[in-house]
Formats: C-alpha cells, structure tokens, sequence
C-alpha cells in the first residue's frame, strides 16, 4: 500500500469511527493510532515516522484540526461535517433486552439485521428487508469497543499487559472483564457499566432516528406481575437428572469468573448462601 492510499483508507475509518472522548468534542490521537494501526497497517511502513506526522498531513487537507483537549492530551476533531454536540439523554437506569444487546454487539450471525418497529422482533437477512416496518440495524464495530478498552485502561492507569493481550482475544469482552477482575473486581464491574452505557447511548441515537418505542427496546422496570417465591420443593432424582446435574456442574467449573458472573441466580438461593438468617 502507498502513502496515497493508506490517507484515503485513514479518512474513511476516521469518518466511521471518530467518537469523542473527551467533553470538548475531540477524539485522542492514541485512539486512532491504535484503530489505524488494527485495521489497516502501520503508518510508519508508508512514510510517516511519527502519528503526528499522519495528522499534519490530514489537516493540512482540511480533514481535521488537531490540538489538546481539556486532559492536555493531543487530540483532534474532524472538519467538514456538522456533528451533533449534545447526545440525546439516555435512560441509563434502564437495562436493553437481550436480543436487542446481542444484535448490536454481536458479530454473528453476518448479514443485515433489521428491527420490527412493532413488535420488536429482530431477523437477520443477507441483503433484503422483510418487508414494511422493519428498519435496519447496524452492529456496533468490534473495533470502535475495543477501542473504548484502550481508552479505559489509559484513563484508569491500568497497566496490566495481561489487560492488554486480552483485547486481542477473540472473546475479547470476556478476557478482558476476567483480566480486569483479577487486577481489581470493582474495576471489571466499572468497564461493564461504562460499556453499558456506550452501548446505550449508540441504541438510543438509532432509537431515536427511527422513532422506537422505548417498551421494544429496554426491559421493563417492573415486572408483569408478581412473584410469589415458595419454598423449593425436593424432587427424587432420577438417574438422567443425576447425569444432567453432573454435565451441568462441570461446565461451570469449566467457565471463567466473568462468565460466571453473567449467570442469573434465584434471589433465594443468594440469599440463603449470603444471609440464611432472613430466610427463617
């Protein structure tokens, strides 16, 4: 690749991908080196020593403008195109529906996705709508989140190479929540609710483009109806729920310990581990 093209290539994943990460609107100059350098080489192999040099040469075309942001780290903002400066607000206090989380941050299945702005029903299609009422759905890019992990890690003073190697996992949010757990478990559950909201706020813009209603999107904040939790009941065993129990056991043992914290416990048996006293 020469210098010509790696510019033209550069301006496109900037375009796509520039997110500010900082409250005066910029993005840091580390962030999109580490994208450009992921997706599409090293700059250093096309005659440019120095990031910086990259950047001059982009805003010497009138691409960007590059500068400090208010944490005195070299940034930049794109130029030419108007950008909205105030995200609309988000329900953070509300949680996506699973399907709605995974058809956004998951890569598979590939092809276009679209969302039934009635029901709320999400199919997966090579290239073709379903029809009426179904608009598409654009998958968050893998690299734009890893990118949000470089960033955390560098806001956090994390420096954990084990941290690092992780994102290059092909199940990266799992070793990289298990390798920030191991360093400190309030720091792992401080990057799953930053990426949360990150995720939020990109549903949320593309809720808000297409007029969805919040109910198709989010998971209610009060349950349909009411549980009534009885006392469990002892089933006799039988030789295949034996067997069941026993398969299911050792691939828990097998899971991580970010897996394991994915998994949904009855609140009773939480409670009896932690506190049996409030159970009597």
């Amino acid at each position: 690749m020469n210098r010509i093209d790696y510019l033209e290539q550069a301006k496109s994943l900037l375009s796509d991908n520039f997110r500010p990460n900082d409250p005066d609107g910029s993005m840091t100059a580390a962030s999109a080196a580490y994208l450009l350098k992921r997706l599409i080489g090293n700059f250093e192999d096309v005659g440019f020593f120095k990031f910086r040099d990259l950047l001059d040469q982009l805003q010497s075309e009138g691409f960007l403008a590059i500068g400090s942001n208010s944490k005195h780290a070299f940034s930049f903002r794109l130029l030419g195109e108007e950008r909205e400066e105030i995200s609309p607000p988000i329900p953070m206090l509300k949680r996506l529906k699973a399907d709605v989380w995974y058809a956004f941050v998951k890569a598979d299945p590939s092809g276009k996705r679209f969302f039934n702005s009635a029901s709320g029903e999400i199919r997966s299609s090579r290239d073709v709508s379903p029809g009426d009422g179904w608009i598409e759905l654009i998958p968050i890019s893998s690299e734009w989140e890893k990118q949000n992990a470089i960033e955390f890690l560098e806001r956090r003073n994390v420096t954990s190479e084990t941290a690092r190697q992780a994102i290059l996992d092909p199940k990266w949010y799992l070793a990289f929540t298990e390798s920030l757990f191991n360093v400190a478990p309030q720091l792992a559950n401080d990057w799953k609710r930053e990426r949360s909201h990150a995720v939020i706020e990109v549903v949320e813009k593309w809720r808000n483009a297409n007029s969805i209603d919040m109910s198709l999107v989010y998971e209610s904040a009060t349950p349909d109806k009411k549980r009534v939790v009885s006392p469990v009941k002892p089933v006799p065993a039988t030789r295949n729920q034996d067997h069941l129990r026993a398969v299911l056991l050792n691939s828990i043992s097998r899971m991580t310990t970010a897996e394991l914290l994915e998994i949904r416990i009855s609140a009773s048996i939480l409670i009896g581990e932690l506190r049996p006293d409030l159970l009597q």
